[in-house]
């Protein structure tokens, strides 16, 4: 399946009432929130982290925009060694999850299928009302969501998240 394919297998999971925006490519939150697009009041930009550990676990970390995540806190969490978690190639990033570097997102977990990769969500997040922005499959689209929502496109695909306090 091509890029195209797979953000549009998003959008039809997540159903025709979720907003998508189309935008230049972006590859930062910095960059991001820069886009002059009509994105819905008080939405939040979010951040995805694909994180490798020295014995080749994989781990996806979902985050508000702004939040600093603290790896060494995030390994002990994970009962990790401190320094184990590193920033994910990304070839390993592309063959597990179908995405590189810059379009990072919660959805490409249902490229997944065995099962190698851990969802993290930053407690900040878990409890946020507000709509949540992320990429579908693409760094030039978004698609604004609620936190039930993605909730439930990880459950259709069998990931759900562990939820900790990232930033200490």
């Amino acid at each position: 399946m091509s890029e195209d394919d797979h953000s549009e297998r998003v959008l039809a999971e997540l159903g025709a009432d979720v907003p998508c925006f189309s935008h230049t490519a972006v590859h930062t939150v910095a960059d991001w929130s820069e886009v002059d697009c009509s994105f819905p009041a008080g939405a939040k930009f979010t951040k995805c982290l694909f994180l490798k550990g020295k014995k080749g676990e994989l781990v996806l970390v979902v985050a508000l925009g702004d939040t600093k995540v603290d790896l060494k806190l995030l390994a002990k969490a994970l009962q990790k060694p401190s320094g184990s978690l590193r920033f994910g190639s990304d070839d390993i990033l592309f063959e597990t999850l179908g995405v590189r570097q810059g379009a990072v997102n919660p959805f490409a977990v249902m490229l997944d299928t065995e099962k190698k990769v851990t969802v993290v969500v930053d407690d900040t997040m878990a409890t946020c009302d507000d709509v949540l922005l992320f990429h579908p499959m693409r760094n030039d689209r978004t698609v604004a969501v609620t936190y039930r929502q993605l909730c439930k496109f990880w459950d259709t695909h069998a990931h759900a998240p562990i939820s900790l306090s990232l930033s200490g």
